[in-house]
């Protein structure tokens, strides 16, 4: 748990945080939707899930819609424009993969483990912070701030998100979380004025494809094994 937990809470949200700093928001959130994609692979290969045309459309459409979000859609010359950015937000989507993965895998009260998570990763960082020299006391709308982000964006999506995972089928169940991306963009937008380009639309609709592919293919293979 201890281990599972830093690969899902401090190296996840340390290198999610380093892309956005480098990157515009919403390329950074709809690179950090690769996980889903990811979680299907490490099934495959971890919990030995069987891979089906389905899910080999939503993995291959997923990568493809990144890398048209990545290069701003020059395919052609294969410009990643901030590599680091890049390499950041997709090193967060491996890690939050491979928790999501390792957590299903694990037998585990699924409380105590997001309690040994945050307390792996806060320990994690203390660390980091004591060896970077900046520990400074938090304000008290900074407290505040880092309160809601941790309970209400993090603590409870990943207690609910867990719970999920154990109750349904990795894959299926990964497919939901394609609603947050439209949320991102739109928060992006709205809150931090950024103007949606078309290729983070366009990379968007790729993966969308990827998983209406997957869920047709589900159901006509359930179908038939009725």
């Amino acid at each position: 748990m201890i281990l599972i937990g830093s690969l899902g809470v401090f190296f996840y949200n340390y290198f999610l945080l380093l892309g956005t700093a480098r990157l515009k928001a919403q390329t950074a959130f709809v690179i950090n939707e690769l996980w889903p994609a990811l979680i299907i692979l490490f099934s495959c290969w971890i919990l030995k899930e069987k891979m089906n045309p389905g899910k080999a459309a939503a993995v291959i459409f997923s990568f493809l819609g990144i890398l048209v979000v990545t290069t701003d859609g020059n395919l052609a010359e294969f410009s990643l424009g901030d590599s680091r950015g890049v390499f950041y937000a997709l090193m967060a989507a491996v890690c939050y993969g491979m928790y999501c993965t390792l957590n299903k895998k694990e037998i585990y009260d699924k409380n105590l483990s997001v309690m040994i998570s945050y307390a792996a990763g806060t320990i994690t960082a203390f660390i980091l912070v004591l060896i970077q020299g900046k520990l400074t006391i938090p304000t008290g709308s900074q407290a505040a701030g880092m309160l809601w982000n941790g309970i209400i964006c993090n603590a409870l999506p990943y207690l609910t998100w867990a719970l999920a995972l154990d109750l349904g089928n990795t894959a299926v169940i990964a497919n939901l979380a394609y609603l947050t991306p439209f949320v991102s963009l739109l928060l992006t937008h709205f809150v931090l004025g950024e103007k949606i380009t078309v290729f983070s639309v366009l990379g968007l609709v790729l993966i969308v494809t990827g998983i209406i592919i997957q869920m047709i293919v589900n159901k006509k293979m359930e179908a038939s094994e009725i």
